[in-house]
């Protein structure tokens, strides 16, 4: 069982997935939006707790004043241009040829994985052989 589990996904972690676009540009700016926007609940909370808990108001009153350079700091983060270059970048990356670092090959594969059995014709079940003999004198049966 554990030797079939380990072929099976095996080869699900390597070959099941497809290559996909890279959207970490907007999970990684809704990520900072979102711990933006929880600095005022946490703002808030604090304010509260200082204002129940202190002997004066003034501790929540400074506490709350933190607000409006929240607010002036998540302003400027709406603004902020992170979708496409700027013009002087993209001067910048024009003049160095269009590229920043030329690509060594067209694709990265890591030399460790093996080819996927589908463009292996009768490599798969020796390979597959040759693991579970690996396996069965690694545990000694």
């Amino acid at each position: 069982n554990f030797a079939m589990c380990r072929l099976v996904y095996g080869y699900l972690f390597t070959y099941a997935e497809s290559k996909k676009p890279d959207l970490g540009g907007m999970f990684w700016y809704t990520q900072l939006r979102h711990v933006q926007q929880s600095m005022f609940v946490y703002i808030a909370l604090m304010t509260g707790v200082l204002m129940q808990k202190g002997s004066t108001v003034y501790p929540g009153c400074i506490a709350a004043s933190s607000y409006a350079f929240m607010f002036y700091t998540y302003q400027r983060f709406k603004l902020f241009r992170w979708e496409n270059l700027e013009f002087e970048d993209v001067k910048e990356y024009d003049s160095n040829g269009g590229d920043l670092r030329k690509s060594t090959r067209n694709s990265y594969k890591q030399p460790e994985l093996p080819a996927p059995w589908a463009d292996t014709t009768a490599a798969a079940p020796q390979t597959i052989r040759q693991a579970m003999g690996e396996l069965q004198t690694r545990l000694g049966l």
